[in-house]
């Protein structure tokens, strides 16, 4: 007879379930070398007292060839508790096309697994750091100070007035973004937003698709039918059970009380309202049917590990916490990611630099992965 399968106890999946929701939107991108674009790219950061912003970020900038050469700007968001430097191989990649990026540095600590991090457990304010971290409104606060640096006509920064700025998150990040261009409307001059495994249900702030119907631009929106995190529709952990258990429920009670499990119907809910905009401004989402949150941020097994050692996770609780939000399907990390990736980069290309041929090109290539990839469009028309 065979064997009934392995079902870890609940305070196990809980603590797992705990660790998922505290890497929400980790990625760490190494090597996607082969998405490269002709420019060597320079990294620097900017602390408070560096401008005149109260927070920090750090900024990829091209090396132009030409002394006066200038660029479009992108600002980046990260996803809830990933540092910035998670995401440098990704970032990277995308300022050699030819793009200057802004990347948040800030709400990257979450919490490490810790004795006192128990007895704060029994207070009444039991994850301090992840209430902190997962504020959207502060979030949000600090990329509208970045549009305004990108805007402040600094002699020493190569901005191009003339192609605009984009803005691009991942999970918490993504929904960030969403809420920023709708709140901008039409006071700057942001020519394109994409979001990749946008978190419908961020704290703090306006759920993306009560705003969504705001965004005057072009919007691009990625999701995955594996992501247990963030998936296009459906409950957190439907395919794993993940979200169902007294620490889910205890965290939709507390850090994330008010909202439902399926993100108020997650990132289809999104496309439908950025979709139904007039106007006729595109509206596209990429749902993919391999792959799951980290890997469409090009984040694999071994990242994940050393984010899990970093808050002090037991190695068990971070093999049950990935494998609870990564189905495996036999789709490399690369792949998804690079997907993602060149999709992306097509976007900024006809945003930003008018050039509608990348990013047509890239969704006939993506269209043509059987059934790897659904892409919905619409134009509010």
């Amino acid at each position: 007879m065979r064997p009934p399968p392995y079902r870890p106890c609940l305070r196990t999946r809980a603590a797992a379930l705990l660790l998922l929701l505290l890497v929400v939107g980790f990625a760490g991108a190494k090597a996607f070398d082969e998405e490269k674009g002709p420019y060597e790219v320079r990294k620097t950061s900017m602390a408070p007292e560096d401008w005149f912003g109260g927070h920090t970020f750090r900024m990829y900038t091209p090396n132009g060839t030409k002394a006066e050469e200038k660029f479009p700007a992108v600002i980046f968001a990260h996803g809830l508790c990933g540092p910035e430097e998670d995401y440098e191989g990704i970032l990277r990649v995308i300022a050699s096309h030819g793009y200057i990026i802004l990347a948040n540095a800030e709400q990257e600590y979450c919490g490490r697994a810790s004795v006192s991090a128990f007895f704060q457990f029994l207070t009444n304010d039991p994850f301090p750091d992840l209430r902190r971290a997962a504020d959207g409104s502060v979030m949000i606060d600090n990329l509208r100070e970045e549009v305004d640096f990108v805007l402040s006509k600094n002699e020493s920064f190569p901005y191009d007035e003339g192609a605009g700025i984009a803005l691009v998150g991942h999970s918490m990040g993504g929904a960030a973004v969403l809420d920023l261009a709708a709140s901008l409307g039409s006071s700057k001059p942001v020519r394109g937003v994409a979001a990749i495994a946008p978190w419908n249900g961020i704290t703090d702030a306006a759920t993306p698709s009560s705003v969504a119907g705001n965004i005057k631009s072009p919007v691009l929106l990625f999701c995955s039918k594996m992501d247990q995190l963030c998936p296009c529709s459906g409950e957190v952990g439907a395919a794993t059970g993940a979200g169902q258990n007294w620490a889910s429920d205890f965290l939709f009670n507390t850090i994330f009380a008010g909202r439902t499990k399926d993100w108020f119907g997650g990132v289809d809910a999104i496309f439908d309202a950025a979709a139904a905009r007039g106007g006729g401004v595109n509206t596209t989402l990429v749902e993919l049917s391999r792959g799951g949150h980290f890997a469409m941020a090009g984040i694999g097994r071994k990242q994940l590990e050393d984010l899990g050692r970093r808050m002090g996770q037991l190695r068990i609780v971070m093999d049950i916490g990935i494998s609870a939000a990564e189905i495996n399907t036999g789709t490399s990390v690369s792949e998804t990611g690079g997907l993602v990736l060149r999709v992306t980069t097509a976007f900024l290309e006809e945003t930003l630099r008018g050039d509608e041929t990348e990013f047509v090109d890239a969704m006939r290539d993506v269209s043509s992965e059987e059934d790897a990839v659904t892409i919905r469009t619409g134009t509010g028309e």
